[in-house]
């Protein structure tokens, strides 16, 4: 009966995922495990996102930024130039706050999906990628952080996937996405999360993990 539950909730996130939510974690929907999307289609902020499973709180995105003239470096766009719909143009940051279990646990991980520009240089083979740095509670810090996918999807935006690893878990964090040379694009974020048990309750994680695998093969 807990395998068969453990199932249904897998099904039933990974039937809310969007058309940018090209590589969700396997562990997406296990115990201990958030989800929450952002797709922005307004100009709310703080923006909450548009599809979320989190027990814990209530995920945002905070942006940050000169948001008036003759300042102004940040704003929302219904419909930009390569005819996605409701990107953020951020010369600030945006600021991801994800809460999380609270309970004291070995370590987090976080799969991290943004669907961004970056900016062209001089050479219209060069684009820059967002600058993402993770800012924790509890004494937490990131000890693996790696850029595991980078898909192109058409002359302007790309997908990018970073997995990243706390230790210890923290009941908080923020994740911001920065410009990394003056603008920064952003059409969507996927954000995924999972406080990995002690070694005893990992019997279970390591079951759900191998029912997904067999659900989808």
């Amino acid at each position: 009966m807990r395998a068969t539950s453990i199932l249904l909730a897998v099904c039933m996130l990974t039937a809310m995922a969007s058309a940018d939510d090209l590589l969700p974690p396997e562990w997406r929907g296990l115990p201990n495990s958030t989800f929450q999307i952002w797709e922005f289609d307004d100009s709310s902020n703080p923006a909450d996102p548009n599809e979320c499973s989190n027990p814990y709180g209530d995920p945002q995105a905070v942006i940050y930024g000169e948001f008036d003239f003759p300042y102004r470096d940040t704003w929302w766009m219904d419909d930009d130039i390569a005819g996605h719909q409701g990107v953020w143009n951020i010369g600030g940051a945006m600021a991801l706050e994800i809460p999380n279990d609270p309970e004291l646990r070995p370590m987090k991980e976080i799969r991290l999906q943004v669907t961004y520009d970056g900016g062209h240089s001089s050479d219209p083979n060069v684009t820059f990628d967002p600058w993402v740095e993770v800012v924790a509670t509890d004494g937490a810090e990131v000890v693996d952080f790696v850029r595991t996918s980078s898909i192109v999807l058409d002359d302007w935006f790309t997908h990018a996937v970073y997995d990243l690893v706390l230790e210890p878990n923290p009941s908080f964090e923020t994740i911001w996405l920065m410009p990394h040379y003056c603008q920064l694009y952003i059409d969507e974020i996927v954000v995924d999360t999972i406080c990995i048990p002690e070694p005893a309750s990992l019997l279970l994680l390591a079951a759900g993990w191998a029912l997904l695998r067999r659900k989808r093969t």
